[in-house]
């Protein structure tokens, strides 16, 4: 400590120091000069506080890397997730024209169906009568009607044996089919009433019960020849055994 002016009456030097300090006995702290004390106590409560913003800050900046980082791996998904949809696309574009016309196909499959089911349900209307009209003319055992000169698609000649009274004949055996070559050309086709809408390949008459097989000389009739058509019709009711 630097002595300072002692009073009015100074003397030229100070007053000795004193050897016993009850203070530093007692084991108290002068606080001579607190200034510099509490300046650096400040000091170390600013270094703490901005320590801790520090910290703060540093976690920050980690969890913005973080996100960034993210930011990216999802950018980089999406493009990739963009570029896959987009060659999946461009492969559908070049698959739809055949698409939709198989679409367009089994639609038609479908209508076809329906038109047999409607056809074979009204067949089942179709009254029975006692006596053959005079229209069916008999070949072998039994009596058909043979339209040769009305060219109809399959479910408008089914639908015109109905209105006669009749269904579109189911041919069981070889000799009705070369009885009916007399009036038919052999190298054409016929209308028969079986069909394989329902399943390809699978011929069902129609006239008789519901899912039961067309017969061999029946199936080589409807399909076997040249694309012209002759409907055969028979009566309603009767087969070989019920006429004479």
């Amino acid at each position: 400590m630097v002595c300072g002016l002692c009073g009015v009456h100074a003397t030229t030097t100070c007053p000795p120091l004193p050897t016993y300090d009850p203070l530093h006995e007692k084991g108290e702290v002068c606080l001579v000069e607190l200034g510099p004390v509490l300046e650096h106590i400040a000091n170390k409560k600013e270094q703490l506080w901005s320590s801790g913003d520090e910290g703060k800050l540093n976690e920050t900046r980690k969890q913005l890397v973080r996100i960034e980082g993210l930011e990216v791996e999802t950018k980089d998904q999406l493009k990739a997730f963009q570029k896959k949809i987009e060659t999946e696309l461009k492969a559908l574009e070049t698959k739809m024209p055949t698409t939709k016309i198989d679409f367009k196909g089994l639609e038609i499959q479908v209508q076809e169906a329906q038109k047999a089911l409607h056809l074979s349900m009204e067949g089942m209307k179709v009254i029975r009568r006692n006596e053959i009209p005079y229209m069916f003319k008999k070949f072998g055992y039994s009596y058909y009607y043979i339209e040769k000169k009305v060219t109809a698609d399959w479910f408008t000649a089914t639908s015109n044996c109905h209105k006669m009274g009749g269904h579109l004949a189911t041919l069981e055996n070889d000799a009705e089919l070369n009885a009916i070559h007399k009036e038919v050309d052999i190298r054409e086709r016929i209308w028969l009433g079986i069909t394989d809408l329902a399943k390809w390949g699978d011929w069902v008459s129609l006239a008789t019960e519901i899912g039961q097989k067309a017969s061999a000389t029946a199936i080589i009739a409807i399909t076997s020849g040249t694309p012209a058509r002759s409907s055969i019709c028979d009566p309603a009711a009767f087969s070989s055994n019920d006429s004479n």
